[in-house]
Order: C-alpha cells, then sequence, then structure tokens
C-alpha cells in the first residue's frame, strides 16, 4: 500500500491516501509526475518503485509485458474508486468522491 499525504488528491479533510500499487496507471500524462527508480520485470508482473514529485516513492504493478527503464518519467494516475482515506484522527473515512 502507497500512503501520501492528503494534499496528493488536493483533499484538506484528508490526513492520509492510501492506494494499492495495481490501482496505480501510469501514461504520458497523470495526476502525479514521476521517475522510474528501479524496475523488476517478474515475468507476469512489472513492479516500478518510482519517485513523485513532492510526494516520495510510490510502487506500481503493471502487466509483466509493460516495460520500463530506470529513469524514465511517467504521468500517474490513481483509481479514485480504490483510494483509502484515513482523516487527522488517523480512522478510516467513507469514500466521499
Amino acid at each position: 500500500m502507497n500512503l501520501l499525504p492528503g494534499r496528493a488528491i488536493a483533499r484538506d479533510d484528508v490526513k492520509t491516501a492510501g492506494i494499492r500499487p495495481e490501482h496505480l496507471h501510469i501514461g504520458a500524462e497523470g495526476q502525479w509526475r514521476a521517475v522510474a527508480k528501479v524496475v523488476e520485470t517478474l515475468g507476469a508482473d512489472t513492479i516500478a518503485y518510482m519517485e513523485a514529485e513532492d510526494l516520495g516513492e510510490i510502487t506500481v504493478r503493471l502487466p509483466g509485458h509493460m516495460r520500463l527503464k530506470a529513469g524514465e518519467r511517467l504521468g500517474l494516475t490513481p483509481e479514485s474508486a480504490n483510494l483509502h482515506l484515513f482523516g487527522h484522527d488517523g480512522h478510516r473515512m467513507e469514500h466521499v468522491a
């Protein structure tokens, strides 16, 4: 699970937003800009360890046929329906878009 500050999703009422690696999409554009630091091709999956601007490390799980190289700059977009939101009190929040 990637744990990011609420500002990553532009929500002041959220302290922490969680997103699983398989619920992130990559592309030329995206909500977050990131650089691939380490890429592991594991057959059925490719795991990319990314450094997102102003957010830190984010892990992304991709289909094994997708090829990335360390140093590539990409956009990351989370599946909003799969965000896990936590309030300032540390408790899980009901998902409200």
